[in-house]
C-alpha cells in the first residue's frame, strides 16, 4: 500500500491511477524513487567530503609545523639585512661628517679636565637620514654645555633613534645601542683625537670602525665603546656580539658592511680594527 500524493488515500502499490481521485500516481512514484537515489548519492558525497576535510584538518597543522623553521629563517634573514642597513646609514652619516669637517668624529669629546662629555653617536645625529625626525629633534634638544648624563641630557637617553637599534632585539623600552666603535690609539676612533681618511694606511675597505655590540649594555648617548686593548674575541658579550646566529655585521671605513663569522681568528680581526697595519 502507498499513500496517494494528491488525495492522501491508501491505494494498492501496483496501480497507475488512484481509484478515489483518478490522479496518475506512477509519475509521483518515479520522482519519489529518484529522490531516494539522489538523497543516497548526496549522503555518499557528504561522507567523502567530510573525510577529505577531516584529513585536511590533520594535514594542515603538520604542514604548518614543517614550514615554521623556514618562516623563522626568512624572518631572521630580513632582520639581519635590516641590521646591516642600520650600519650603512651610520656609515653614510660618518662620511657626511668627514666631508664637512675633514675628519671622522672623535670617539668622544672631553671637557678641559679630560672628562668624557659626548659620544660620536650624538655628534653624527644631524648627518643621519632621518625620516621620522627623531634624530634631528634629539640633537636640537641636546645640551653640549653639560655632560651626556647631565640633568637635561639624561632624559634624552630614552629617545634612542631607531638606527641604533637592532631589529633582532626587543625594542620595547630599549635605550642601549646595538652598535659600538672600536676605540684605541691604533684605530680610526682614537679616543678624543679625530682621525681622517688619510690616516687609514691599511685602506678604507680593509679597516673596521663599528660593529654589533648587542650585549655590551652601552647607553646610546654614553661616550663609551669597545676598547681595542680589552677586545678578546667576536661573540664576547662585553665586546662585539650579535643576536644573529654565527656572527655579526661590521661597518668598514669605506661605508661598506660585511657579516663576519664568529670563527674568524681574533688576531686577524684585531688587525682589521687598526688603521695603519702596526698591530
Amino acid at each position: 500500500m502507498i499513500t496517494c500524493p494528491y488525495c492522501a488515500e491508501q491505494i494498492q502499490d501496483n496501480i497507475r491511477s488512484c481509484p478515489y481521485c483518478g490522479s496518475n500516481v506512477s509519475g509521483a512514484r518515479s520522482r519519489r524513487s529518484a529522490a531516494r537515489k539522489s538523497n543516497g548519492s548526496n549522503l555518499k558525497w557528504i561522507i567523502i567530503i567530510a573525510a577529505v576535510v577531516g584529513g585536511a584538518v590533520v594535514i594542515l597543522p603538520c604542514t604548518a609545523a614543517l614550514m615554521l623553521p623556514a618562516v623563522q629563517q626568512a624572518r631572521e634573514a630580513a632582520r639581519r639585512t635590516h641590521c646591516a642597513n642600520n650600519l650603512k646609514q651610520i656609515g653614510i652619516a660618518l662620511q657626511n661628517y668627514h666631508h664637512e669637517w675633514g675628519t671622522y668624529p672623535p670617539a668622544y669629546m672631553t671637557d678641559e679636565n679630560g672628562n668624557r662629555m659626548h659620544s660620536w653617536r650624538v655628534l653624527i645625529l644631524p648627518y643621519l637620514e632621518d625620516e621620522d625626525g627623531q634624530a634631528t629633534a634629539v640633537y636640537q634638544q641636546y645640551d653640549f654645555s653639560e655632560p651626556w648624563n647631565g640633568p637635561n641630557n639624561i632624559h634624552l637617553v630614552e629617545r634612542i633613534p631607531a638606527v641604533y637599534l637592532c631589529p633582532s632585539t626587543d625594542p620595547e623600552g630599549a635605550n642601549t645601542t646595538a652598535y659600538a666603535a672600536i676605540v684605541g690609539d691604533e684605530c680610526v676612533f682614537a679616543g678624543a683625537i679625530p682621525k681622517s681618511e688619510t690616516d687609514v694606511l691599511d685602506g678604507l675597505s680593509n679597516t673596521i670602525i663599528v660593529g654589533e655590540a648587542d650585549g655590551a649594555g652601552i647607553l646610546w648617548t654614553e661616550p663609551r665603546d669597545i676598547k681595542f686593548d680589552d677586545f678578546m674575541f667576536q661573540g664576547d658579550p662585553d665586546g662585539f656580539s650579535s643576536p644573529h646566529s654565527d656572527g655579526g655585521n661590521f661597518l668598514r671605513a669605506d661605508g661598506s658592511v660585511h657579516f663576519q663569522n664568529e670563527e674568524i681568528d681574533p688576531e686577524i680581526l684585531r688587525a682589521m680594527f687598526t688603521r695603519s697595519g702596526q698591530d
